[in-house]
């Protein structure tokens, strides 16, 4: 009968798209897993301290764009390998884990015991660039209509985000501290372009802290921090950041990675 018919061929087009759809989502793992293991593996570069930037490399780069009905939120990440430079840092670095992968100079996951044996090495011998461990962090940008925030895993000084060497932002205020025994020389400061340069936008924004805390990034010019196991007593004059910040290396390596990845995502 026709009413049989129409049945049977209800019950043929439901098989049909079934299978379709079967295979779209198999097809989605397969190409999921595939971008996984590129992202992870497949760009770990044998010496992480060689890649793009002069070493901070790209492990995975996570992307979103929605489609029509989100077509003005975009979301862009990049994972960054950063040596652990500062001495407090490498003592406590058991502590380090939480929160975050370290891993070895070949970009290699370090065991648990491995952390330990680090961290007492450290301490009676020291380590060396071989030997120094090295932590993934990430920075990211994240448009939502016209703004676009870049995220950077640290507390970034203002005059690596704005500049104001010339004092543009001081309001007539001084732009060095007045008593600073060793003040920094302003003609070895950053010309530019700053963070917020990079960031073309009609809204351009910088988040500190976004998905990482890696302490504070300070101007290399200016980082100057004693060659001691617990850093102490400190530098003379303004000097406090550096004892809480990962190490000179990393402002370079993630401003570096920052301006790639705004670059890859006009």
């Amino acid at each position: 009968s026709r009413i049989e018919e129409e049945a049977r061929a209800l019950r043929a087009l439901s098989h049909a798209d079934g299978e379709v759809r079967g295979q779209g989502h198999h097809a989605g793992e397969a190409r999921a897993d595939s971008s996984h293991r590129a992202g992870v593996g497949g760009q770990m570069p044998e010496d992480p301290r060689h890649g793009e930037g002069e070493g901070g490399r790209a492990v995975q780069d996570d992307v979103r764009k929605p489609g029509a009905a989100g077509a003005g939120l975009f979301f862009r990440s990049q994972r960054v390998l950063v040596p652990v430079e500062n001495s407090r840092y490498r003592l406590a670095l058991p502590a380090l884990t939480f929160g975050h992968r370290l891993l070895n100079a070949e970009g290699r996951p370090l065991p648990s015991w491995k952390r330990w044996s680090l961290a007492l090495r450290h301490l009676l011998i020291g380590l060396t660039e071989q030997t120094q461990p090295w932590v993934e962090s990430e920075v990211s940008v994240l448009r939502i209509g016209p703004a676009i925030i870049l995220g950077m895993p640290g507390e970034v000084f203002p005059e690596l985000a704005v500049g104001g060497y010339d004092g543009r932002y001081a309001f007539g205020r001084p732009v060095l501290t007045s008593g600073n025994p060793d003040p920094p020389d302003l003609s070895q400061a950053p010309k530019g372009p700053f963070l917020r340069d990079l960031v073309k936008s009609p809204v351009p924004m910088l988040a500190g802290l976004a998905n990482d805390e890696l302490g504070y990034l300070v101007p290399a010019y200016d980082f100057k921090a004693r060659q001691s196991k617990l850093m102490l007593p400190r530098m003379r004059g303004h000097h406090y950041e550096e004892t809480n910040s990962i190490g000179p290396a990393a402002t370079g390596l993630l401003s570096e990675a920052a301006a790639r990845l705004l670059k890859s995502s006009r």
